[in-house]
Formats: C-alpha cells, structure tokens, sequence
C-alpha cells in the first residue's frame, strides 16, 4: 500500500507541475482511485469464519481458538480466533489475510485453551523484570485433550462463504468411566 501512495503520489506531483488541464486533473482523480483500487490488501483468498464455545454448556470467555490445517491439506492457512464474553470468536489467519477476515478453504483440527496464572511482577525502578516466582504456575481450565492437536477431537471444514462453528466441550470421562463403569443420572 505505501508503495501504490508513493507511485500515486509522484503521478499528481507530475501532473500538477505540468499545468494539467481540467481534463488532465479529472484523468489524474481517475488513476489515483484507481490505483487505491487495485492497490487494496493482497493475500491469500480466506473465508469469513466465527463461533461460539461452549464448556459444560456455559459460554467460554477469554478463550483461544486455533484452526490448524490437517497435515494432507497443503491450502490450509493456521489461523486464530479469541472469545469474548458471550463464549463468540472470529478467526483471524496467520498469515497474508487482514484482520478478521477467516481463513482459507480446507479442514482443520480445532484446538482450544484458556489459561490463567498468577500475575506477573512488575519491574523495578531500574527496569529490570524480577524473575518470577517459584510457584509460577500456569493452569488450563478447560480439558488438555482440547488444547493438543494429537487428542482434540474437534474439527472443522472451512467452505466458500461465511462460516459459522458451534463448539461445545464437555469433561472427558475419568478413565474409571471407560473402563466399564458408568454413571447413571
């Protein structure tokens, strides 16, 4: 974009040192729209997607949503999404495409996590950053299985046009559970 503003730039500094004419300053007005135009955001193509968490059906706020591209499907673009209050994100990819735009077509595993920890130190007088603590710890508050690519069974295919996922995380079952034992409500 800065290099179409300069090339722009240098055309109507010319065209305003040669004493255009009024028609010359209207074909002058022309080529800079034009050149706004067709200098826009360059990228890969991506799809508009957004959705919403759930965990325990309870909106999940402050969470992280990844869209990770399968290993086969080469078109992929990795892309991220944060969620608000009301458990909603939009994915934003991580490469090439402007913000809020989506990601490209393909499938994807999903994988999501929210974290806490304690808070960091603040720096001394001089700027330096103490070290943290020895009980540093961070904490996931939803299940592992979601937040690595190898176990979460979510997935999603991303298709031309506006996309819209729905998320919902359950605890998974204790390993008692899947070894036969079952709970009944």
């Amino acid at each position: 974009m800065a290099n179409c503003l300069k090339a722009t730039a240098a055309y109507l500094t010319c065209c305003h040192h040669t004493r255009a004419s009024r028609s010359g300053s209207a074909a002058a007005l022309l080529l800079f729209v034009a050149i706004l135009v067709g200098c826009g955001h360059r990228g890969p193509a991506v799809e508009f997607v957004e959705g919403t968490v759930l965990f325990e059906n309870k909106p999940v706020a402050s969470g992280t949503v990844f869209f990770l591209p399968e290993a086969d499907d080469v078109d992929g673009i990795p892309a991220i999404g944060r969620t608000n209050v009301d458990g909603m994100f939009r994915l934003n990819a991580m490469q090439g495409a402007r913000a809020g735009a989506g990601t490209a077509v393909g499938r994807y595993r999903v994988t999501i996590i929210k974290q806490t920890s304690p808070p960091i130190p603040e720096p001394d007088a001089s700027g330096v950053l103490p070290p943290p603590p020895d009980n540093f710890e961070v904490r996931d508050l939803l299940p592992a299985i979601y937040g690595d690519r190898e176990t979460t069974p979510l997935r999603a295919d991303v298709r031309p046009g506006r996309n819209q996922f729905k998320f919902e995380l359950v605890e998974p079952p204790s390993p008692a559970i899947s070894k036969g034992k079952h709970r009944q409500k």
